[in-house]
């Protein structure tokens, strides 16, 4: 409508088209007014002519135009209140200019306006998005502060756990030093008192006893950190089984039996008269009882009461262990089970133990399918551990199980045994032991000198370590089962490990036997005891 109103209005006063420029205040420049081409070719020449016009009131010059292939005549005309009418393609005589100059003001008035009113609008979108994005921002902000926070928050509370766990790792290395240092000194001493005893058989047997039990303390921590490392690496399996768990009560009591007596507890037992079938690892099973039965025994005061007790109750059965012993601080209740945590770091070495023995019954309680749960009302009012297990319906069993009579087996006499260790000490002990069960036993300490043996003292058994300098135990019994005076001999791997993936890779070596140091003497009767049996030997 406004563009066909100006073409009109040109034509009228002879000329193509017509613009008008308003004078912007803001930028101090000519603008083309509303409704009119925004953009013009060659806006430097456009300028020169509008800076032209305003001087002289009225200016003529050929410039390009919208639409217009080729430049052509544009006369301007000023006029007082800032404005200028360009006429494209013409220009009216002098009358008719003095007229427009009269009308100009009125439609630049009304331009003007309308620009005004643009302008506002355009400032006021500004503005609505300014407080758009200032409040956009403002929210961003207080994100940002508060992810912060929350961030810096998180930060301290890792960097507390860390310095916690730093803090038990170093009260464990300390705890673990003690409880190393503990059975070294009895043992030591022993050792001194065989160098004065004058072979007296009573004091002979007090000190096999006291050599015995602190071998078995070193040995039973070395098992727990060595069972710990295997559960967080996941690379223990269970050899689960169908037991009674009145068996495993049983077991359990035998193992922490000592501990118990040694500090004059009363046990109290009170299990269900009907049988309760566990799917279970039986050593595992046992040494989650005994490993509760024991901290009971320890956190107690001598003369203490200690009661172990069983229900079943919808599937599934909760063994409860209490003591009426020293108890847990409510602070250190939630944070029994962890990793190196320790009641009191002084009480803990004075009692013995390492603050990973209930890290390790959860997890293999867990493994298990089952859970348990720490109860005490404080410090010096006993604790409670109950331990819940999913139970196995049976139907039928065959109890029958052939018993081994260990004291009476029949022993082959007269057996040659070659022993291969590196370690001298465990290797003369080992011969000492053997040679006592009427045995003849040669050493050899490395890999040359035991394929040697092994051809000329034809052994019967050879008990041969894995961990040799040089060629490994595995690698030697490869060689030495190609021997043709060899074919008959037992091979017993001793190894420090025991999971089922060593027992596969000693078989797949050629051994008999497995057995994990240090070697059990009645684990090592039995198998000379089997010596002349049929033959068809597998990895044990």
């Amino acid at each position: 409508m406004r563009r066909n109103t100006a073409l009109e209005l040109a034509r009228f006063l002879g000329a193509m088209d017509l613009t008008i420029f308003i004078f912007d205040d803001d930028i101090q420049a000519y603008l083309p007014a509303p409704g009119f081409p925004q953009t013009l070719p060659d806006s430097r020449e456009w300028k020169k002519f509008l800076d032209e016009c305003k001087i002289t009131g009225q200016s003529m010059a050929a410039l390009s135009y919208v639409d217009f292939p080729e430049s052509v005549v544009v006369m301007g005309v000023w006029e007082p209140q800032d404005n200028i009418l360009a006429l494209i393609g013409g220009a009216p005589d002098k009358d008719e200019v003095e007229e427009v100059r009269m009308l100009l003001p009125l439609l630049a008035a009304g331009f003007k306006g309308e620009q005004m009113v643009t302008n506002a609008k355009a400032k006021a979108n500004i503005a609505q998005e300014l407080a758009s994005d200032a409040k956009i921002l403002a929210e961003s902000l207080d994100r940002a502060r508060r992810d912060l926070g929350n961030a810096l928050t998180e930060a301290k509370k890792a960097e507390d756990a860390l310095k916690e766990a730093d803090r038990r790792k170093d009260e464990f290395l300390a705890t673990l030093a003690h409880e190393l240092r503990n059975p070294l000194a009895p043992i030591s001493n022993a050792i001194q008192l065989l160098k004065i005893s004058g072979n007296k058989l009573e004091i002979l047997e007090n000190v096999r006893d006291i050599m015995e039990r602190q071998v078995q303390q070193m040995v039973r921590l070395v098992d727990d950190l060595m069972d710990v490392s295997r559960i967080t690496q996941g690379k223990i399996e269970l050899r689960k089984e169908q037991v009674l768990l009145s068996e495993v009560i049983k077991n359990a009591i035998e193992i922490a039996e000592p501990l118990i007596k040694e500090n004059q507890h009363t046990l109290k037992v009170n299990l269900p008269a009907e049988a309760i079938w566990l799917d279970a690892d039986v050593t595992r099973i046992a040494q989650i009882f005994s490993n509760l039965l024991n901290n009971s025994a320890k956190y107690t005061e001598c003369h203490g009461i200690i009661e172990i007790s069983a229900m079943p109750v919808d599937g599934n059965v909760y063994v409860s262990i209490r003591d009426n012993g020293v108890g847990i601080p409510a602070e250190k209740l939630k944070h029994i089970f962890d990793m190196f945590e320790q009641i009191d770091s002084f009480m803990e070495r004075s009692r013995g133990g390492l603050g990973i023995g209930l890290t390790l019954v959860k997890k293999l309680i867990e493994m298990h399918g089952g859970s348990i749960k720490a109860q005490s009302q404080g410090l010096g009012m006993g604790s409670e551990f109950t331990v819940c297990m999913p139970v196995v319906k049976i139907d039928l069993i065959d109890a029958s199980q052939p018993l081994i009579d260990e004291q009476n087996a029949e022993q082959p006499q007269g057996l040659r045994i070659l022993i291969v260790d590196d370690n001298v000490a465990s290797a003369k002990t080992m011969m000492w032991m053997v040679e006592m069960l009427g045995h003849t036993a040669e050493i050899a300490h490395e890999s040359k000198s035991a394929i040697e043996l092994g051809k000329h003292f034809h052994p019967d058994i050879i008990l041969l370590d894995i961990g040799l300098p040089g060629m490994n135990g595995y690698e030697i019994c490869e060689i030495m089962r190609k021997e043709p005076c060899l074919q008959k001999t037992v091979f017993i791997a001793q190894t420090g490990w025991g999971q089922k993936e060593h027992l596969e890779r000693s078989k797949a070596a050629g051994f008999d036997y497995h057995l994990v140091k240090p070697v059990d003497m009645m684990s090592l009767k039995n198998i000379i005891s089997e010596f002349n049996s049929s033959g068809n030997s597998a990895c044990k």
